[in-house]
């Protein structure tokens, strides 16, 4: 990869990491909105678009149609809902194969929001070391979060 495309998406993968807990917010205000727009829909529901514009609602036992107006908002809604849990399980999947430090590091500095100074003192490493764990970290990023780029 050179440096320049590297670069771009480590500051992909950074504002994602940063926005970790907005999207967790946006994940709970969009099931609200869906709530707001299907308010008579059941627990467990899946909403699935059909060949002619409509979209059906699959809930445990029972389809229900709506109309063409609430069809598109819901599936806008749930398409955005969709997007933020893919995100978040991204990241935690990712976080979960990285050692503690790398771990820590990334919690800290871009979940917690953390500068780069109160980060090493932490952790307990210099800001030089930081900057290496850093680089080591997003190495394994890039593969991991290799999905999320295009978001």
């Amino acid at each position: 990869m050179e440096k320049t495309e590297r670069s771009k998406n480590i500051k992909r993968l950074e504002k994602h990491l940063r926005n970790y807990q907005t999207y967790n917010a946006g994940i709970k205000n969009l099931h609200s909105q869906l709530e707001f727009v299907l308010p008579n829909m059941p627990k467990g529901y899946e909403i699935q678009k059909d060949l002619i514009s409509s979209f059906n609602i699959k809930g445990e036992n029972e389809y229900v149609l709506i109309d063409r107006i609430e069809s598109r908002r819901a599936i806008e809604i749930h398409e955005n809902l969709y997007e933020y849990k893919l995100i978040i399980s991204a990241i935690d999947k990712a976080l979960e194969v990285l050692d503690d430090i790398e771990h820590h590091f990334i919690c800290y500095r871009y979940i917690q929001g953390m500068t780069i100074q109160k980060t090493a003192l932490k952790l307990g490493y210099s800001e030089k070391y930081i900057f290496n764990i850093r680089n080591q970290t997003f190495e394994k990023l890039l593969i991991s979060l290799k999905g999320i780029l295009q978001f």
